[in-house]
């Protein structure tokens, strides 16, 4: 491992990533990136860099707790990157600090491990964060302006290959893990990039605990979405129900019940090989919904004469439909993918 040997250049390089990814570091967070260093070598890179005017020591929490020494840049360092107005010359509430430190170390460690190109289709990386396909890939190169932007209120929103857009936010461990999910998912819902992709999102932690709720809620979020996906909507239903009465001429005491004994028959339905007719079926409720199902019942009304008839190709049709709900040929993955990823160190206040 490197001791202490000074470069100058390898300080001023130290310097622009933490202006660049959040303006606030640790010696932790920094011997995650130079992984080569010891912690010896990173005291002094840090010392020499506030010696010379470009961090400056923090006071941070209460005294009565033992936390590592929280460097800043300077209004000096500002200026050399020619953002004399950046907002990291204000004074910062605990919280914003902690997010700040957390983004930072998140950043360090993958820049520690993959210098380039951070997240890629190699094995040890996509195992890093758990990450199953290339799709969901995070891309931190450097060299490309539009990726690695850190926006002010701790969410980083990043590049993938091929058009992926992950938003990688941190959490703010102090407030309520549902909330932040739910508004999270709900501000990026419908956007998307490039042709029709849309958001996934990597939560940065630091606490085991935190990390544990963000999975709950994740576990929870996926198993609502497949039972939306894979179960018949209430609405179809009661069209059915309404066509027997109104109709069909069914006396109303002979459908009670009528709901949950679809409900039963339907439950377990295995996915089968649908035909062209049940793929015409898919296509127009996708495309119009319900309306889409009233539509087709009352074209098989108007083409037939019999009551007894009419009855027969309503029950066809239904079953048709309920079956290829209960086979999940109407479901639709997530269009979010949600990842969590836990931090080496802890900065959020436990008590």
């Amino acid at each position: 491992m490197l001791d202490v040997a000074v470069d100058t250049n390898k300080d001023m390089e130290l310097l622009c990533k933490i202006f660049r990814y959040g303006g606030y570091t640790t010696t932790f967070a920094v011997k995650a990136y130079l992984q080569g260093y010891t912690f010896r070598a990173v005291q002094y890179m840090l010392k020499r860099l506030t010696d010379k005017g470009w961090l400056e020591q923090i006071p941070f929490y209460s005294s009565s707790r033992r936390f590592p020494i929280v460097y800043k840049v300077t209004g000096k360092a500002c200026n050399y990157f020619d953002e004399p107005g950046s907002y990291l010359k204000r004074r910062h509430t605990d919280l914003f600090i902690i997010r700040s430190l957390i983004r930072q170390h998140f950043v360090f460690e993958l820049l520690g491990q993959f210098e380039k190109n951070i997240v890629s289709n190699a094995e040890a990386k996509i195992k890093l964060l758990g990450i199953e396909s290339q799709e969901f890939l995070i891309d931190f190169t450097e060299d490309t302006e539009s990726r690695g932007v850190i926006s002010r209120d701790g969410e980083i929103i990043l590049s993938s290959s091929p058009g992926k857009v992950v938003v990688t936010y941190v959490d703010k461990s102090t407030k309520n893990p549902a909330s932040q999910l739910q508004n999270l998912v709900k501000r990026y819902d419908g956007i998307t990039v490039g042709e029709g992709t849309n958001v996934d999102f990597l939560i940065v932690v630091d606490l085991k605990r935190r990390e544990n709720s963000y999975l709950k809620l994740i576990e929870n979020y996926e198993s609502e979405l497949q039972r939306n996906n894979f179960g018949i909507p209430d609405e179809v239903i009661r069209l059915h129900i309404k066509l027997l009465v109104e109709k069909l001429r069914i006396d109303p005491t002979a459908v009670a019940g009528f709901e949950e004994k679809v409900r039963e028959k339907f439950k377990d339905i295995p996915c089968f090989e649908a035909s062209d007719e049940d793929r015409l079926i898919v296509k127009a409720i996708q495309e119009m919904g319900i309306k889409a199902v009233g539509k087709m019942a009352m074209e098989l009304l108007n083409a037939e004469t019999d009551l007894e008839r009419k009855r027969d190709r309503i029950k066809e049709l239904f079953q048709k439909i309920y079956r290829l709900y209960s086979a999940g040929y109407f479901s639709k993955e997530s269009e979010h993918k949600i990842m969590v990823y836990r931090i080496g160190y802890t900065y959020s206040v436990t008590v």
